[in-house]
């Protein structure tokens, strides 16, 4: 049986890290129904303690990434 994801579900992966400003982990949430990505990083307090600092957004479709929306009538011929 596959498994179904519920609403408030996330799921995190580590994130392969080419750069230091990536998140450590990458994964998703189901919230309202739609599923969203969520990025997290570890940090450290300048108290010392350690904790996470995250952020979810929309999903990017990688076809997306590269093209820009134009309206027929922005086009001036």
């Amino acid at each position: 049986m596959a498994y179904e994801k519920k609403e408030g579900d996330i799921t995190l992966f580590d994130n392969k890290k080419t750069k230091d400003t990536q998140p450590d982990f990458k994964g998703t949430v189901l919230i309202g129904g739609k599923e969203l990505e969520v990025a997290l990083w570890k940090r450290t307090s300048q108290a010392g303690k350690n904790f996470l600092s995250g952020k979810v957004s929309q999903p990017v479709s990688k076809k997306q990434d590269n093209c820009v929306k134009v309206e027929d009538d922005e086009i001036p011929f």
